[in-house]
């Protein structure tokens, strides 16, 4: 049997919670438990819909069995670390083979509660996306301007939240030719 997951549009209190409330952005939840069998799902949606370089944002670096910093360096990945409340970890991914990689830690630490985002844009630089993350408030990335950002990814644990300006991908039904065949829609939960 297929894994299943879902896509509807994102109710209004997920938006205000990440701190991306913008008005030209359409936001869309996908529900997938993220894990390692399912960590392809993120991969290929990723590699599909977006255009490298993609920025991922990580709130912590960590993988069990090896040394993160080597990792990333052995594999080329710009990176730079960064700290706000977190100790946020930004990475310039330019090939499937460094996105596989981040993607492994992506999948790391959502299952531990922490923040992870997916980001594409023009004129991006790692610098200025640094998010802001106070206590009991939203993340939010306050030195980037909106209007570079085409697509920013939420991962979540079990799922995504997606805001785009991206015609390509604004709809729950547009999404669907960029997941992996091997899952299945849930037609009966998702907003088709």
């Amino acid at each position: 049997m297929k894994k299943e997951f879902f896509v509807q549009y994102s109710n209004e209190s997920v938006i205000k919670s990440t701190g991306f409330e913008k008005k030209d952005f359409t936001t869309l939840d996908v529900g997938i438990t993220i894990d390692y069998p399912t960590k392809d799902f993120l991969t290929s949606f990723v590699e599909t819909a977006l255009e490298f370089p993609i920025y991922c944002v990580l709130e912590e670096l960590i993988k069990y069995d090896e040394n993160p910093e080597n990792l990333m360096r052995e594999n080329n990945i710009d990176y730079s670390t960064g700290k706000t409340r977190s100790n946020w970890v930004i990475c310039k991914i330019e090939s499937r083979q460094q996105l596989n990689i981040v993607v492994d830690f992506i999948v790391n630490i959502v299952n531990l509660g922490l923040n992870a985002f997916v980001i594409n844009g023009t004129n991006l630089s790692k610098s200025e996306l640094l998010p802001l993350n106070k206590w009991n408030e939203p993340i939010d990335f306050v030195n980037v301007e909106l209007k570079k950002i085409y697509s920013m990814i939420a991962v979540h644990e079990v799922g995504l939240t997606i805001f785009t300006k991206n015609q390509l991908i604004n709809t729950p039904s547009r999404l669907l030719q960029y997941f992996p065949k091997n899952y299945e829609l849930d037609v009966q939960n998702s907003d088709i």
